[in-house]
Formats: C-alpha cells, sequence, structure tokens
C-alpha cells in the first residue's frame, strides 16, 4: 500500500469515527412533556403545559385539580368531585394528566438490566344518579418499537357505587446503553352527577422509579432523564388526601426497595 492510499485510508476511518460519535451525541435526551386538563362540561376548561397543579372550582359543579411534579421523581395526580346541588343536573368534569419523558443509560455499549418499580392507585365512588372513571398507569417505550417494553395500567371504565385499585410493581428489562427510552405516564379522573342531587368523586395517581439491576457496574453507567425529572423513590404524594387514599405504606416497599440500590444520577 503506498503512502498515499494509507493518508486516504486513514482519514475513512477517522470520518467513520467521527461519524459514529456524533450518533452517540445525537442521542440527546428530549425534554419532557406535559399536558394536564381540568373541564366542566357547562363551563370552564383550564390547560396546562408545565409541571405544577392546575385546579378549578365553582360553587354550583364541583372542584377539580390535576397535579405534576418531576421531581423527586414523576409523581402524576388527578382528583374531580361532582355536586352535589339541588338545582343543576347532568354535570361532569374531568382532570387529566398525561406525561412523557425520555431518559438514557450513559456508560460502555451493552445490554443492561433496569428495574422499573411503580406505584398507582385509583380510587371513585358514586351513588344513585351519578358515576365515575379512572384511568392510572405507566409503560416503557422504545421509539422504534411499537409495543411497550413494560407498563401497568388501571382503567375502571364507567361505574356507579365504589372502586379502589392499586399497584405497586417492579418490572425488568434490558436496555441498550446510550439509547433513549420513553415512559408515558397518565392519571385521570371522571366524575359525573346527572341526577340532581347526586354526587361522585373519582382520583387517580401514579409513580414510577428506576434502578440497575445485579451486576451492573455503578461506576460506569449512570442515568440521564429529561432536565426536571428526577429517579428518587416518593414516600409522599402531591397531597395530604391523596396520600390517606393510599393509605400511608404503597409506596414505602417500592422506596426500600430502590434506596437499598445505587443512588442515581439525574439530568
Amino acid at each position: 500500500m503506498t503512502y498515499f492510499s494509507r493518508l486516504c485510508l486513514l482519514a475513512f476511518l477517522l470520518l467513520i469515527g467521527s461519524v459514529a460519535g456524533s450518533a452517540v451525541q445525537a442521542q440527546i435526551v428530549p425534554n419532557a412533556q406535559v399536558a394536564s386538563t381540568v373541564f366542566f362540561n357547562l363551563g370552564g376548561r383550564d390547560d396546562s403545559n408545565t409541571f405544577g397543579t392546575l385546579t378549578r372550582s365553582d360553587s354550583r359543579f364541583g372542584n377539580l385539580e390535576a397535579t405534576v411534579f418531576g421531581a423527586p421523581s414523576p409523581v402524576l395526580s388527578a382528583r374531580s368531585r361532582i355536586g352535589p346541588n339541588a338545582q343543576i343536573s347532568h354535570l361532569f368534569g374531568t382532570s387529566s394528566v398525561l406525561v412523557d419523558y425520555f431518559f438514557k443509560i450513559v456508560g460502555p455499549a451493552g445490554i443492561l438490566p433496569v428495574g422499573v418499580s411503580a406505584a398507582g392507585q385509583a380510587t371513585g365512588r358514586a351513588g344513585e344518579g351519578a358515576s365515575f372513571a379512572l384511568i392510572a398507569g405507566w409503560n416503557l417505550l422504545d421509539p422504534g418499537t411499537p409495543a411497550p417494553l413494560a407498563g401497568f395500567r388501571i382503567q375502571s371504565g364507567q361505574l356507579t357505587g365504589a372502586f379502589e385499585q392499586s399497584f405497586v410493581s417492579h418490572e425488568e428489562v434490558l436496555l441498550s446503553a446510550n439509547r433513549v427510552y420513553r415512559i408515558s405516564l397518565i392519571a385521570k379522573a371522571d366524575a359525573a352527577a346527572t341526577a340532581v342531587g347526586s354526587e361522585s368523586f373519582a382520583q387517580a395517581f401514579v409513580d414510577p422509579v428506576l434502578s440497575f439491576g445485579p451486576g451492573v457496574d455503578p461506576l460506569a453507567y449512570s442515568f440521564v432523564f429529561s432536565n426536571g425529572i428526577g429517579n428518587v423513590a416518593s414516600t409522599v404524594a402531591p397531597e395530604p388526601a391523596t396520600l390517606s387514599l393510599i393509605g400511608m405504606g404503597l409506596l414505602l416497599p417500592v422506596a426500600g426497595a430502590v434506596i437499598r440500590r445505587r443512588r442515581q444520577r439525574k439530568a
């Protein structure tokens, strides 16, 4: 091989390396996407695309609240209380929070075990002439794969009477280092008081945390999340009422399991 040929080969290899390095660097973790809504069918709607609490209250209809925090870990809560009212029928209210946030594992190329611990809860009650519907859940998604890699969902459907369901789940998945993944969260509470004097209450809640599985070197790998997103297990909910509904202990098994693992670096 001539000297000129060697120079061309070296330049080509440097170009390939630069492109590969740029591809890895291009895997920037996007910002979280938040969509909160509170809405009365007989008037009044508020929307937000930021973290915080969104409320709407009307003495004729009821109270609505949608809350989302990004830290210490992502927490969603939606609450709707409709009625009672002796004069107005066919009341409906909804509170909902949708959040998509992103993360990647930074470190040497490889496939790693990752645990997703999540807690969620949905509670509703409605007397005769009223109803509610609840959704609380999460999904872990690879943008290149249509089906979720992991997840859990509570969906009550439209009900009258009482409903209460909760979960504390832990799923192990295999994820590639330096690849961006998405976690999608939803908390939605619908409440309706169709008959005059009826009343309905609904609340949904979800909170996920990530951790590395056995054998992962904590000095070699770390999580990077969307700006404003933390990864520390919560032991409290956004509001005291939420905490009391969960029962003061729903998140503790998750928190204990995750805190015993390595501390994660957040973005």
